[in-house]
């Protein structure tokens, strides 16, 4: 292959291109031992994925709860404003029984 001109040119055009990270680290805490020890470093904005799990159920509890206090203001909304049977509720039915 010495006289393969055109795959020698193909490896020498290629470049490494960096893509990205493959992994990124979040460090939550440093210790100074091994697992245990001082702590030198703390990350105050780390959110357990546990405590957005439980945030995320209770708004979805807390849909369901206004909608059943809605439902309830609807009920007494209309047994307020419900008109009353009065005298003058026949008058034109076009039935002239006088």
């Amino acid at each position: 292959m010495p006289g393969n001109k055109k795959g020698a040119q193909a490896i020498a055009d290629t470049s490494l291109v960096e893509v990205g990270p493959r992994m990124c680290l979040n460090p939550i805490r440093i210790f100074a031992g091994s697992f245990r020890g001082q702590v030198l470093y703390d990350n105050p904005t780390f959110v357990s994925p546990n405590l957005i799990r439980s945030e995320e159920k209770k708004a979805a509890g807390q849909k369901y709860s206004d909608k059943i206090k809605r439902k309830a203001r609807r009920t007494a909304n209309l047994e307020k404003f419900t008109l009353k049977a009065g005298e003058l509720d026949n008058a034109f039915d076009g039935d002239d029984s006088d």
